[in-house]
């Protein structure tokens, strides 16, 4: 039965592995390419936080607009910035409106 045990003083690393060390130091590395990469979802995160309320004001500020100079008088290009926004024409074609979804 002592012929199962591995005797751990007598060890060797062989000689085209890497060493201990050499694994060591990849992980260190690698918790902080790890860490790097948490902060860097966080600032993502934030990011599209900070986003979602600047494109909010945006398009309550597009539609207030609209309701004083009228819908058709917003140019397109302010438009594209506007997913959240419904452009609706009425079946005459000429009563166009601003709606803004939430």
């Amino acid at each position: 039965m002592s012929d199962n045990i591995v005797n751990f003083k007598d060890f060797k690393e062989k000689k085209n592995a890497p060493s201990l060390d050499a694994l060591r130091r990849t992980t260190l590395e690698l918790s902080s390419i790890y860490e790097i990469l948490e902060q860097a979802y966080k600032d993502l995160n934030t990011m599209e936080e900070v986003i979602g309320n600047a494109e909010y004001s945006f398009e309550k500020a597009v539609t207030d607009y609209a309701k004083e100079v009228g819908a058709e008088q917003v140019p397109l290009d302010i438009l594209s910035y506007c997913k959240g926004i419904v452009v609706k024409v009425d079946a005459d074609g000429y009563s166009v409106t601003l709606e803004h979804v939430e």
